[in-house]
């Protein structure tokens, strides 16, 4: 496979690409880099219950939100300092997310990532005016469901940090020419205007092999033994990833469900109504506690496939299973962590009585590493909802490449192609 310019070439296909926005995808990972620190404050706030420490909105005891007085943020009381604080950090995340948009309209010429940019700018001031409303009426429904909305934010600024990657743009196995390289650099245009793989059409030397002739240095798809073990450590042959067919990709969409499923039952845990009764919160725990084993055992499921159904020698495709077995690990830890808060809360349950020390646990007041214990439960309920996201879109871009190598495309699929890009650059044609 190859990628030159504005065209990438498999064994049998020839499909049109326009190389990617860096700066979009450089904002998404920024953006993706602050809202979960973001996940993490909020969760303090309500650990806390600082949620009413500033009473007005969107004023922080009068001031301008950014003009209060630093020292008194600072030096003040700490449920003040992570409320303000939380605040202030929700507003860079906006900035951001405007940079976003700015991006994806000046360098982005897909019309879908557009939208999905916009969505986000549309998410982060809904998500800022939940907040808002929960101060201003003090309603605690509207604190949980500000609480299951910020995730939901997380998972789609990874998407938007995914589908704007080189990842999305060309498969693993694909090699670029330097005018490939060149055109991702400066966005596929020439200082003239013209596309860098039109100026690249110039007919290939003697020196230059034949694109029907198997390079000397890439192990031939077809003969297992000649295999690049490298290639296959780092997941950079498509003839080494495992199949992907609907179940799998079923699967991964399941665990994004599931995922956040725990996280509304969670909500409804950490801000219980007055008026909850107490058989329907014991329905709510038993509920939480068997669907976050299901996930696990979803999450186990999902690493085996991925990691033991490659073709060929069975390396599998690391950036595929290396976040189902990350999904593994991050499950694990959630358990522990969510009997660590229950703990916390509510004492050790009758069954775990058997552990040292549980008799004679006292419950008090929270202190700094009780508060860690459970807002850590609910940034990596979150983290765990992201790396689902992350996965479940990967797994639909490869099964999209496999689906695109070993067939050339249809007239119906290559207009299909090309109706989705706007004419931010031509396509050019493959070299002869």
């Amino acid at each position: 496979m190859q990628v030159q310019g504005d065209v990438m070439t498999t064994n049998n296909s020839t499909i049109p690409m326009i190389p990617p926005a860096r700066w979009l995808h450089r904002l998404c990972v920024l953006a993706v880099c602050l809202v979960w620190p973001l996940i993490w404050v909020g969760g303090l706030v309500t650990t806390y219950d600082a949620g009413m420490a500033v009473p007005d909105w969107p004023a922080t005891y009068g001031y301008n939100l950014f003009l209060y007085p630093y020292k008194t943020w600072l030096l003040g009381p700490f449920d003040l300092f992570i409320e303000h604080g939380h605040r202030l950090l929700g507003a860079v995340v906006g900035f951001v997310t405007i940079g976003i948009v700015m991006a994806a309209f000046v360098g982005e010429p897909r019309r879908w990532v557009r939208w999905l940019c916009v969505g986000l700018l549309v998410m982060v001031i809904a998500q800022g005016g939940l907040g808002g409303m929960r101060v201003v009426l003090g309603d605690r429904t509207l604190a949980m469901v500000h609480g299951c909305f910020g995730p939901a934010f997380f998972a789609v600024c990874v998407i938007a940090a995914v589908v704007t990657s080189r990842f999305w743009w060309w498969p693993p196995g694909g090699t670029r020419t330097a005018a490939g390289k060149a055109g991702a650099r400066s966005g596929g245009l020439d200082n003239d205007g013209s596309s860098n793989a039109e100026s690249s059409q110039t007919a290939p030397s003697q020196n230059d092999p034949s694109p029907n002739d198997p390079s000397p240095t890439d192990p031939s798809p077809t003969d297992p033994s000649s295999a690049d073990p490298s290639l296959c450590a780092a997941g950079n042959s498509i003839a080494d990833w495992p199949k992907i067919g609907s179940g799998i990709v079923g699967i991964g969409f399941a665990l994004i469900l599931i995922s956040y499923l725990q996280l509304v039952l969670g909500a409804q845990l950490r801000h219980v109504q007055p008026t909850t009764r107490p058989g329907i919160f014991a329905m709510i725990i038993m509920m939480h506690v068997m669907t976050a084993f299901i996930l696990w055992g979803m999450t186990a499921l999902s690493w085996w496939v991925l990691r033991r159904r490659g073709q060929g020698n069975r390396c599998g495709d690391l950036t595929l299973s290396r976040p189902a077995a990350s999904l593994v690990g991050l499950v694990a830890l959630q358990i522990g962590l969510g009997i660590g808060t229950w703990v916390v809360n509510y004492g050790w349950p009758s069954i775990l009585q058997w552990v040292p020390g549980s008799a004679e646990f006292l419950l008090r007041a929270k202190g700094f590493a009780d508060s860690i214990i459970v807002t850590a439960h609910v940034a990596t309920g979150s983290l765990i909802l992201a790396v689902a996201a992350m996965l479940a879109i990967r797994l639909c871009r490869v099964r999209s490449w496999q689906g695109q190598t070993g067939a050339s495309l249809s007239p119906a699929v290559a207009a299909a192609t090309e109706s989705e890009i706007a004419p931010v650059s031509a396509p050019a044609t493959a070299s002869s």
